[in-house]
């Protein structure tokens, strides 16, 4: 194979069971260090359940990116700019940024928008003035495919996805694998992400863990290390204050 991100040589990681039944190989880009598995065979499998099992960190992510979104956003954007949350679950994080006063839509085709219904992105409002895709990339059998597509809908994105060492984690030490669920096919190094970035004439922002910018503007590392801090914490009331709400707005809106 060669690597879906730089077209560098890869190489076997290791082959390991996903899902309890499939043997699955792992390679590794030799050039920039992006793993992924082989082609995905297992994915309707996994997907039974869009939102797997051991996801127990969904709701108290949204919660921590709605902090860092209201902090970034309300730095580099306007108040009139419409935002949308790609792959956007059950519609959590759509509502929580409505909630302080951004103009948020979602998208997500595998998963029922609970929270954010009547607020789904339509054609008439892209581009957007940025797009979120929290934990995300990690499920991509085609990334530059999937780039392209984001790109097409804004060219500002924001994205989690926790990075692996250029030396990866042996199976048995990490996680993020995600054998249990078979979700996860893909694996960045920042190296790989800033190709990807580069390949569209585009900046790379990073806080070096898990949370990236692949963009037009020019976000320094120490503001995405920032918004990601705990810091952030009580952020969206004071936004909220200065940018109003939707939320009544909404309400009346739909009723």
């Amino acid at each position: 194979m060669t690597c879906k991100i730089c077209n560098g040589p890869t190489s076997v990681l290791f082959k390991h069971l996903v899902l309890n039944r499939h043997t699955v190989r792992y390679d590794r880009c030799e050039e920039c260090g992006f793993v992924s598995t082989e082609e995905p065979h297992w994915l309707d499998e996994a997907y039974a359940r869009p939102i797997n099992l051991c996801d127990t960190g969904l709701l108290f992510r949204n919660e921590k990116m709605r902090d860092v979104f209201s902090l970034l956003f309300k730095i580099y954007f306007n108040k009139q700019d419409r935002f949308l949350d790609y792959a956007g679950g059950y519609g959590v994080l759509t509502r929580f940024m409505r909630d302080c006063g951004f103009d948020f839509y979602w998208n997500d085709p595998f998963t029922e928008n609970l929270f954010a219904r009547g607020f789904e992105m339509t054609e008439e409002h892209i581009p957007y003035s940025a797009l979120t895709c929290c934990e995300c990339f990690e499920h991509l059998a085609d990334p530059m495919q999937e780039l392209q597509k984001q790109l097409g809908i804004s060219r500002n994105i924001f994205l989690t996805t926790t990075l692996i060492s250029m030396n990866p984690p042996a199976p048995e030490d990490w996680d993020y694998y995600g054998f249990d669920h078979g979700q996860h096919v893909a694996f960045y190094t920042l190296k790989s992400l800033g190709i990807m970035a580069r390949k569209h004439g585009l900046h790379l922002s990073s806080n070096g863990r898990q949370f990236h910018y692949i963009g037009e503007k020019k976000i320094p590392r120490i503001m995405m290390q920032l918004a990601y801090s705990p810091l952030v914490r009580f952020t969206p009331y004071l936004v909220r204050a200065l940018n109003g709400s939707y939320t009544q707005a909404d309400h009346d809106r739909l009723s």
